[in-house]
Parts: C-alpha cells; structure tokens; sequence
C-alpha cells in the first residue's frame, strides 16, 4: 500500500505515540477529522473512548503499511 504524504505523518505520529497512542483531539489540530476517521476505517489505526476523550493508537496493518511504503520506494 502507498500512503499519502498525509496519511503517512499521521501515521507516524501514531507510530511515535507508542501504547498510549494520541488523543481524537490532538490529531484533529493537524489533520481534517474526516482523514482520522478513514484511517481507523482502513484498519491502520483504532479508536478508544477512554472517559470523555477518544485515544488513537497504531494498529499493526499501520506499522506494515509504514514499513511497506518506505519499501516501495527503494
């Protein structure tokens, strides 16, 4: 799969974020809600509620997607 320059930052965030993951809101200061809630459609991250707030988190098809698109521009 390639990423989008878009997708993959958003990704990589994720990525950076480790276990905690990255709150809907912080996401949502640098990326359309609409691209958020695609990636968790496509499989590449999940969404929790935890109390009021919403964490996301990298799933590993978002960890292969990350790898394979570096790969697939070698």
């Amino acid at each position: 799969m390639v990423l989008s320059p878009q997708w993959r930052f958003a990704l990589g965030i994720l990525a950076d974020a480790g276990e905690r993951g990255v709150t809907r809101e912080a996401l949502t200061a640098h990326f359309w809600d609409e691209m958020i809630t695609s990636l968790v459609l496509a499989g590449l991250a999940t969404s929790k509620r935890e109390g009021a707030i919403f964490r996301l988190r990298i799933t590993a098809a978002d960890r292969r997607a990350l790898d394979g698109d570096a790969n697939d521009r070698h």
